[in-house]
């Protein structure tokens, strides 16, 4: 249950990120890259996690990054600046992908060799469910939903998130 919490509360920051920094006045260059340094996180911690992980059992190491992303998430809501933004983003980056690889090590630990493949499989398709059912996806009675937008600005790329609509296709006055 908890890896399934956990997949969920990732997916949601990272699908609500861009929309949460513009909507509270960072632009959207920060936005974008500040989502996407949770990416470049999880293959740092992934390393570091493969050198030093031995060092802790599995089970400890799982909570100690459990307890940084939750960690990671007051720091993202009350550390208003970027530096604030940026740590967060790194620790959730950094959990997320220590998690992936503590994971198949606790089902090996927990339920021995045996049944690995079914129950990591199991495992895998209610995880690949909180994935889908992830805030951001079209749901009755969602009246606002985001939209990326990327085009070109003279040398640079810029990346916009843009509200409107009442979530029904063609009702959004604000379509470019």
């Amino acid at each position: 249950m908890a890896f399934l919490l956990e997949t969920f509360a990732t997916v949601a920051v990272g699908v609500h990120l861009i929309p949460y920094l513009t909507e509270r006045g960072d632009g959207a260059a920060f936005a974008a890259g500040a989502t996407g340094l949770i990416g470049a996180a999880q293959v740092g911690a992934r390393v570091v996690a493969t050198v030093f992980g031995g060092r802790l059992s599995p089970v400890a190491l799982t909570a100690w990054v459990f307890g940084l992303q939750a960690i990671a998430l007051a720091v993202l809501m009350g550390w208003p600046d970027r530096a604030g933004v940026l740590i967060a983003v790194l620790l959730l980056g950094a959990g997320r992908g220590v998690v992936t690889l503590m994971r198949t090590g606790l089902v090996a630990e927990f339920y021995g060799r045996a049944h690995y493949g079914a129950i990591n499989g199991m495992l895998a398709l209610f995880l690949a469910g909180a994935r889908a059912l992830g805030p951001g996806r079209r749901r009755r009675g969602l009246r606002r939903r985001w939209r990326l937008r990327v085009g070109s600005v003279g040398d640079g790329r810029r990346v916009a998130a843009r509200g409107g609509g009442d979530g029904r296709r063609g009702a959004s006055a604000s379509r470019t």
